[in-house]
């Protein structure tokens, strides 16, 4: 092997030059003080594109995986914005329904009301209630004939009803029983609109009582 400086030849084995001392392992002979400054500069050149190279490839990296993150989010939304949209409306009725019993009728009232003997009021305010009474024939024909009434039906029951100041009343005979119901309240501003829907709800559950098998 030749020095690649100089061209002497090499002892074996010997990557040294012995006539100029040059490195042989080093593919870059520098001949002045010029080549060593290029070198240097060169070197350093390389050092910093190096440094710069590995910053630039991450960001790079982080900016296409955020593009293509915003594309696949941008294209899902799309995809929901034409997919028509179906909903499935479940009713469920949040009050719990109680079974009260008058002689051979039954209703049903939810939690905002509470029961008696006779009667279902509302727990907030006992003045708003429904009274349940049996009258004989000769009652009933007296209210006939007091009242103005009108035909009516409570659930599966025909009936008369009247109406007074504060009430309203339901006359109805039903296996030789007469009956009386009659929904009281206070005053109007009291009975509000909510109040005599929910009393209506109540009075459309009236049903006959199914008679013992045993």
């Amino acid at each position: 092997m030749y020095c690649k400086k100089c061209h002497t030849l090499l002892d074996e084995d010997s990557l040294i030059c012995k006539k100029c001392k040059f490195d042989n392992e080093n593919n870059i002979i520098v001949k002045n003080k010029k080549d060593l400054d290029n070198l240097d500069k060169e070197l350093k050149e390389e050092k910093r594109n190096h440094d710069y190279v590995f910053p630039t490839l991450i960001i790079a990296a982080v900016i296409a995986l955020a593009g293509l993150l915003l594309y696949s989010i941008k294209d899902t939304k799309s995809d929901l914005k034409d997919e028509p949209i179906t909903t499935t409306q479940i009713v469920v009725d949040k009050e719990t329904k109680h079974e009260f019993t008058f002689n051979n009728i039954k209703l049903y009232y939810t939690d905002s009301f509470g029961s008696a003997t006779s009667t279902i009021f509302l727990i907030e305010n006992a003045a708003i209630n429904i009274t349940f009474r049996n009258i004989d024939i000769t009652e009933y024909k007296q209210l006939l004939e007091a009242n103005e009434c009108l035909d009516s039906k409570l659930g599966e029951i025909s009936a008369k009803t009247y109406a007074s100041d504060t009430s309203y009343s339901y006359l109805f005979m039903l296996n030789d029983e007469y009956y009386h119901i009659t929904v009281n309240y206070t005053n109007n501003y009291e009975m509000n609109e909510q109040i005599t829907n929910e009393v209506n709800k109540i009075l459309k559950t009236i049903e006959i009582k199914k008679k013992s098998t045993k």
